[in-house]
């Protein structure tokens, strides 16, 4: 998690003083931010990291329930530790979530400019005839699989993401659940600590990351398919052999990308939704929990008092002398 944060922080040094020359330094910025994407795949492990943190907790959990059910004195120990792991696990649930979607929206910015640099550098070329035309489509085309590359590789990492997060809300469910059982009585009160106002929070939150995806992801969709009316109207026929296999390769790769794109939105949006809403599944899940322990206990007393009733009955009417 720590790795995550600081090389998510990291990557701010690409925008600094670039947008003081305005926005024809937005360039230098993308370059900058297609060297960036390929460090994703070294920061993996934060994510492992974070797993450790949030197992943790409810590892903490669980020991000092054990060692208070033996009448150990740990409550202050127990109260420091964890609240130092539980401000590790909002990290973990609101601000990494948070950094994660603010980040994909402005990669969506960048792309999205680019698309519209794409469309003009094709009109450009329809409109001045050049001998070298195929030198032009081939720097069109390998800026757009700079493009493809970048998607691609926040694509795989937040392909992880959601695979961790999964990992992580089934091991909050169960060890977290087990161990407030353990507590007998006192899940009640832990329970509706847990679900106050850091939990709406995250809720609240996670609306604000998945629209924000969802309005990048969109962004970036059009501005694929804007170049699609300019790159019909390019005449093959007049290229050259080499032109017309560049061309026809990048048109394949400019259909395929929205897809891309769609991909990685949900992917996106799944990790943000598990991530903000795992202390909540949690909460109700405990309740559910409590519900039925409660209605479990009710019946074993109902038989308790039948079977206490039924030994006290005599067989011929006589009241049993005292």
């Amino acid at each position: 998690m720590i790795l995550e944060t600081t090389v998510l922080l990291v990557s701010g040094r690409f925008f600094r003083c670039k947008f003081m020359k305005g926005w024809a330094g937005l360039n230098e910025v993308y370059h900058g931010l297609c060297d960036a994407a390929a460090d994703l795949q070294r920061i993996r492990v934060g994510s492992y990291i974070a797993v450790v943190i949030v197992a943790l907790e409810h590892i903490l959990v669980f020991i000092f329930s054990f060692l208070e059910a033996n009448s150990c004195s740990v409550a202050k120990c127990r109260g420091y530790l964890l609240i130092i792991v539980e401000s590790l696990r909002i990290n973990l649930t609101w601000l990494i979530p948070t950094s994660l979607s603010l980040m994909f929206f402005f990669i969506c910015l960048l792309i999205r400019s680019h698309f519209v640099t794409i469309s003009e550098m094709l009109a450009c070329i329809l409109k001045k005839p050049n001998p070298k035309l195929h030198t032009k489509i081939d720097m069109v085309r390998i800026l757009h699989e700079q493009l493809c590359e970048t998607v691609s590789d926040f694509e795989s990492y937040f392909g992880v993401q959601l695979l961790i997060t999964l990992c992580t809300s089934c091991f909050m469910i169960t060890v977290g659940a087990y161990s407030y059982i353990v507590q007998g009585e006192g899940i009640s009160t832990a329970v509706y600590e847990n679900a106050g106002w850091a939990s709406k929070g995250q809720m609240y939150g996670a609306i604000l990351m998945i629209i924000a995806i969802v309005t990048g992801g969109e962004m970036v969709t059009k501005a694929a398919v804007s170049s699609a009316p300019v790159l019909n109207s390019l005449s093959l026929s007049t290229l050259d052999d080499k032109s017309q296999i560049q061309v026809t390769a990048f048109l394949q790769k400019i259909s395929a990308f929205p897809t891309k794109i769609r991909a990685l939105r949900i992917t996106t949006v799944s990790t943000t939704f598990l991530a903000s809403a795992s202390k909540n599944i949690i909460t109700y899940l405990l309740v559910l929990m409590q519900f039925k322990l409660s209605l479990e206990n009710s019946k074993k007393d109902n038989l308790n008092l039948t079977s206490f009733g039924g030994n006290n009955t005599c067989d011929d009417g006589r009241v049993p002398s005292s």
